[in-house]
C-alpha cells in the first residue's frame, strides 16, 4: 500500500492544473492570433484600404504621366502610355496582395486586438471618417507639392555629391577612370 502524504497529493492536483493552464492557454493564444488577423482584416475594411491605396496609385501615376508628358513624338508617347497602364495594372494587383496578406501579417504582429479594436472605434467617429475621407487629397497635395518643391533640389545636392564622390574616386567612375 502506497502512502500519499497530504502535500504530495496537493502536488499532484497542482501539477495537473498546470498542465491542463498550459494546454488551455496554448489553444487561447492559437485563437488570439486568428482573431487578430480577422480584427486586422475589419480594420483595413473600415479605413476603406483598397480605396486608399488605388487612390495613391492614380495619384502617383498621375505624377508619372505629368513627368512622361515631354515625350517629344507620338510612338514614344503612345508606348509611355502604355507602359503607364500596364504599371498601373501590375501595382493595383501588388497593392492588393500587400494590403490582403503582407500587412495584415505585420499588423497581426505588432498590435494586439485590443488596440486594432481602439482603431476600428477610433475610424467609427467623425473625425476618424474625415480622416479617411481627407488622406488621399492631402497625400495628392503633399506629392504634387514634394515633387515641384522639394524634389528638384533633393536630386541636385545628390547630383552634387555622386559628382564629388566621382572626382573623389575616379577608378570607380568607368567614364572618368577611361580618360
Amino acid at each position: 500500500m502506497e502512502i500519499i502524504l497530504p502535500f504530495e497529493k496537493n502536488n499532484r492536483i497542482m501539477k495537473k492544473n498546470i498542465l491542463l493552464a498550459l494546454l488551455l492557454s496554448g489553444l487561447s493564444f492559437s485563437s488570439f492570433a486568428q482573431a487578430s488577423n480577422e480584427k486586422v482584416v475589419e480594420l483595413f475594411q473600415i479605413m476603406k484600404s483598397d480605396k486608399m491605396m488605388s487612390g495613391m496609385m492614380d495619384n502617383m501615376m498621375a505624377i508619372m504621366g505629368q513627368q512622361g508628358g515631354s515625350l517629344k513624338n507620338k510612338a514614344d508617347n503612345k508606348a509611355f502610355t502604355e507602359y503607364m497602364n500596364y504599371v498601373t495594372q501590375e501595382g493595383k494587383v501588388m497593392m492588393k496582395k500587400i494590403m490582403n496578406e503582407d500587412m495584415v501579417t505585420l499588423y497581426s504582429k505588432y498590435f494586439t486586438n485590443e488596440e486594432i479594436q481602439y482603431y476600428i472605434d477610433f475610424y467609427a467617429t467623425p473625425a476618424g471618417k474625415k480622416m479617411l475621407e481627407m488622406t488621399p487629397a492631402i497625400q495628392k497635395e503633399f506629392m504634387t507639392s514634394f515633387m515641384a518643391n522639394d524634389m528638384p533640389a533633393f536630386q541636385s545636392k545628390l547630383k552634387t555629391k555622386l559628382e564629388e564622390l566621382h572626382n573623389q574616386y575616379p577608378a570607380s567612375n568607368p567614364a572618368t577612370a577611361k580618360k
